[in-house]
């Protein structure tokens, strides 16, 4: 299953991803866990929505939760589902091995997604609604972008891409 996981992956194989991820996803290995990461950010394109969001933002500075509410729309309730999910498995195979800062970005904008749709939009997050699950998301997307910009900076990589994300929510390293 993990050879073809990561062959699903490498073809960009979204429906095999979802097949391989639905196998995955109870794993206890971390580093199966941080594959089914991989999996729920593929599926759901999240490396490429997440650049497209940048770029978005850079352009139409002045309405961050519009750009934020029109790019979510491309996900479904099951991403979002997965976001949470793999936020958990991202969060338990830390505990053991390292992952990388692309890992903790895209989780983080996946769970910002989860977050906008529990709390009925992006806008209602400034701040999250107290007690939902919209704040825990925010929370932990917030923890997961620290650890990022941690990573980058001690790599001596500009975390400038990061801090303009981060800054479309709220986030300041």
């Amino acid at each position: 299953m993990i050879g073809y996981a990561r062959d699903a992956l490498a073809a960009g194989d979204r429906e095999a991803m979802a097949a391989a991820y639905a196998l995955l996803h109870t794993t206890t290995d971390p580093e199966t866990q941080l594959l089914a990461c991989d999996l729920a950010i593929g599926i759901a394109d999240l490396a490429t929505l997440t650049v497209r969001m940048i770029a978005t933002l850079d352009a139409n500075p002045g309405d961050p939760a519009g750009v934020l509410d029109t790019l979510f729309a491309e996900l479904t309730a099951t991403d979002f589902a997965r976001f949470v999910e793999a936020s958990a498995l991202l969060d338990a195979a830390d505990d053991a091995i390292t992952a990388d800062p692309e890992h903790y970005t895209f989780i983080a904008f996946g769970l910002i997604a989860a977050a906008a749709d529990d709390a009925g939009g992006a806008a209602n997050l400034d701040p999250p609604p107290g007690g939902s699950d919209a704040e825990t998301y925010a929370i932990q997307a917030a923890l997961f972008l620290d650890a990022a910009a941690t990573m980058l900076t001690a790599d001596g990589i500009s975390t400038e891409l990061l801090e303009g994300f981060g800054g479309a929510i709220g986030w300041t390293p």
